[in-house]
């Protein structure tokens, strides 16, 4: 299980490869949660590149660090 701090975020993975997502979150404690449809998040990546380097790496990061067996690791991320 993968713990997440105050700023983290989660789901870009899903957005980026255009899959369905692959995790399952709970909360810990009370949280705010910020949701982007696809077209926003494709906005957002489109107006901060500097922004969008760094999701995509971290998405890739995250992938490897949680990759199965029968879903090879960056598989679903070489569309981007």
């Amino acid at each position: 299980m993968l713990q997440l701090d105050t700023g983290c975020y989660f789901g870009e993975i899903a957005l980026i490869s255009r899959c369905v997502r692959n995790a399952t979150v709970q909360a810990m404690t009370w949280v705010n949660l910020y949701c982007l449809t696809k077209d926003d998040f494709d906005e957002v990546l489109g107006n901060y590149p500097d922004i969008a380097k760094k999701i995509r790496l971290h998405a890739l990061t995250r992938d490897e660090e949680t990759h199965t067996p029968s879903q090879p690791h960056g598989a679903a991320l070489t569309h981007f």
